[in-house]
C-alpha cells in the first residue's frame, strides 16, 4: 500500500520513559550536591577520556554509530552522578542524532530487511528528535549532527518530523541521511519534508539521491558527497538543478552529467575539491567536457573515477596551471574498484631572492 495511505503513522510515545529520558526530563533521583565542588577544568580533562568521532562520511557509518551509542551510555552514566555533572556532560551527549545500521539500540542491532528492523529505524530516530525537542527542548541548540539511515516504514512521516526538527537545530552543521527506496521510488518525500524550510546553519551535506531536495534548502552548504550505490542517470539529470543556489560550495562529489560541467562552472565558482566518474561517453569525449572546468580556479584536489590517461593529463595540466598562480599543493586521486591512487603536486619552494633572509644577506657591508 502506498506509504502515504497507511494508517500506521509514527506517534510520540506513550511509554514509561527510560532512564535515559528521566534523567532529561526530571531532577527526581539526581544528586543536587555531590561533586559540585569539581571544577569544569577537571570535567574537561574527565572528558577528554571520552573524545569526539569523526564527523560522517560517504562511507559505512556504522563503526562510528556505534561508538557513539557506547560514548553516550558513558556519559549519561556520569551525568547520573550529580546536578553538577548532568549540567556539564548534557551538551556532549546531544551533540548527535545517530541512527544507523548496525547500531544496537536496547536489546537488538539495527539492521536493513525485515519488516520489524525497519519500523525500529523510525521509532528510533523518531525516540531521539523526541527527547531534544519536546521532553527538553533546551537540548536542541546543542545538537551539531545528524547521521542517519531512514527505513522505508512511513517514510513520509518520519522525514516530516526530521525536516521539522532540523530547523530548531541552530547550531546543526553536517547532516547525513541514506535512503533506498528502490527501483520505483522518488524523491517526493524528501521535496515535501524540507521545503518549507531553509537550514543556513547547515555546512556540510551528506546524502543518497532520493534526498536531492534537501539541497534546495541549504544556502551556505560547503560539501556535498553522495553515499549509498544508487546512482543513475534519471536521478542524476534532476541533480544539478539543485546545485544552483549553493554559491559558496567547495568540495562536490555527486556524478554529474557531462553537460553540466559548463553550468557547474557559473553555479559554484568557488569549487576546490571536485570528483569525475568515467560515464560520460569514451576518452575523447570525457576530455572535452571536463576542459570546460579550466575557469575553476580555486581547485586543490581532483579524483578521477577513470583510469583514462588523457583525463589525467588533464587534471595534472589543469593543477599546474593554477599551482602556478597560487603556489600551493595539489593533488589527484583515483579511485577505481581495483586500485586507490593519489598523486602529489607539492607547492614550489619560495623564491630565495625574495626572502627576509637574502635580502639581510645582500645589505651586509
Amino acid at each position: 500500500m502506498n506509504d502515504t495511505r497507511r494508517s500506521t503513522r509514527i506517534k510520540r510515545s506513550k511509554r514509561s520513559p527510560t532512564p535515559e529520558e528521566e534523567i532529561f526530563c526530571s531532577e527526581r533521583g539526581t544528586n543536587s550536591t555531590g561533586l559540585a565542588v569539581l571544577p569544569d577544568e577537571l570535567l574537561l580533562e574527565i572528558l577528554s577520556y571520552y573524545p569526539p568521532l569523526p564527523h560522517p562520511t560517504s562511507r559505512n557509518n556504522r563503526v562510528n554509530a556505534q561508538a557513539h551509542i557506547e560514548r553516550r551510555e558513558r556519559l549519561l552514566a556520569l551525568s547520573r552522578t550529580c546536578s553538577n555533572l548532568r549540567r556539564f556532560f548534557r551538551p556532549y551527549i546531544w551533540e548527535r542524532i545517530e541512527v544507523c545500521e548496525g547500531m544496537r539500540v536496547g536489546n537488538s542491532v539495527l539492521a536493513f530487511g525485515l519488516k520489524k528492523d525497519d519500523k525500529e529505524f523510525a521509532i528510533e530516530l523518531v525516540r531521539q528528535l523526541e527527547i531534544v525537542t519536546i521532553r527538553d527542548a533546551t537540548l536542541a541548540q546543542h545538537v551539531k549532527i545528524v547521521n542517519v539511515d531512514i527505513s522505508t516504514f512511513s517514510v513520509h512521516s518520519v522525514l516530516l518530523e526530521l525536516g521539522r526538527c532540523m530547523a530548531l537545530f541552530d547550531n546543526l552543521h553536517t547532516v547525513r541521511i541514506e535512503l533506498n527506496l528502490g527501483y520505483r521510488g522518488n524523491n517526493l518525500a524528501a521535496l515535501r519534508a524540507f521545503r518549507k524550510y531553509t537550514y543556513p546553519q547547515i555546512r556540510n551535506v551528506i546524502i543518497s539521491k532520493w534526498i536531492y531536495p534537501l539541497l534546495d534548502s541549504c544556502p551556505q552548504v560547503r560539501t556535498i558527497l553522495q553515499c549509498g550505490y544508487d546512482r543513475d542517470n534519471v536521478f542524476e539529470r534532476t541533480l544539478f538543478d539543485h546545485l544552483r543556489n549553493t554559491p559558496l560550495l567547495e568540495v562536490l562529489d555527486l556524478d554529474l552529467l557531462a553537460d553540466e560541467f559548463e553550468p557547474l562552472v557559473k553555479s559554484c565558482p568557488l569549487l576546490r575539491e571536485i570528483a569525475i566518474a568515467s560515464h560520460y561517453g569514451g576518452a575523447s569525449v570525457l576530455v572535452e567536457q571536463i576542459s570546460k572546468l579550466d575557469e575553476l580556479k580555486h581547485l586543490q584536489s581532483i579524483t578521477l573515477r577513470t583510469g583514462e590517461a588523457g583525463v589525467l593529463a588533464w587534471a595534472k595540466k589543469h593543477l599546474l596551471s593554477i599551482q602556478n598562480a597560487d603556489k600551493q599543493e595539489k593533488i589527484i586521486s583515483i579511485s577505481e574498484s581495483w586500485r586507490q591512487t593519489a598523486q602529489y603536486l607539492p607547492a614550489p619552494l619560495p623564491d630565495q631572492r625574495n626572502t627576509i633572509a637574502s635580502y639581510v644577506e645582500r645589505i651586509k657591508p
